[in-house]
């Protein structure tokens, strides 16, 4: 599957946001994503400043850099780390400039769309994988009923924990 650069550019500006040291963005995006939400190199930064934010260090510029230089300069990112840096703030002027964001929206709004723009992107991302199973499947000639099983297998392992399905399988139907 190939990653649009559209994906990359969400990821980089939410990685950027982090590091940017807003606490309320740093909270939001640890409480809203997860690994999966990455891809590449990106995914790889991320685990860097969930490792800190669990370990309560400080997420700013300065100090992934100062105990992360190592690893963070191990792996290839798109953009140099300093471009990675800036990215949020130029990105939020520029979204002011065009009149997205009024003067007074926050960082952090401009923060939580961008969270829920990466969101959406991982659950069409899901469901194009989803999909194409479903198609192998098919063209293995599968029976329904295991197609089905793997389908429901496949969302309920996406559901909050404790959820219940609210609809029949075709083996309970017939």
């Amino acid at each position: 599957m190939t990653v649009s650069t559209t994906d990359i550019d969400s990821e980089e500006l939410v990685l950027s946001a982090v590091i940017d040291g807003d606490k309320q963005n740093v909270i939001s995006v640890m409480e809203h994503l997860a690994d999966d939400d990455f891809t590449g190199n990106n995914q790889r930064m991320f685990g860097i400043l969930r490792g800190m934010y669990i370990n309560q260090e400080p997420i700013d510029m300065t100090s992934v850099m100062k105990l992360h230089q190592e690893e963070v300069t191990q792996f290839k990112l798109r953009i140099s780390y300093m471009e990675l840096v800036t990215k949020f703030s130029s990105y939020c002027y520029q979204q002011e400039e065009m009149g997205n964001f009024s003067k007074r929206a926050t960082k952090s709004k401009i923060c939580d769309t961008l969270i829920k723009r990466l969101e959406n992107k991982t659950q069409l991302r899901r469901l194009r994988d989803m999909s194409v199973g479903i198609e192998k499947m098919i063209q293995s000639a599968a029976a329904p009923a295991s197609i089905y099983d793997a389908v429901e297998k496949q969302l309920m392992e996406r559901t909050a924990t404790g959820a219940s399905r609210s609809y029949l399988t075709p083996k309970e139907i017939s």
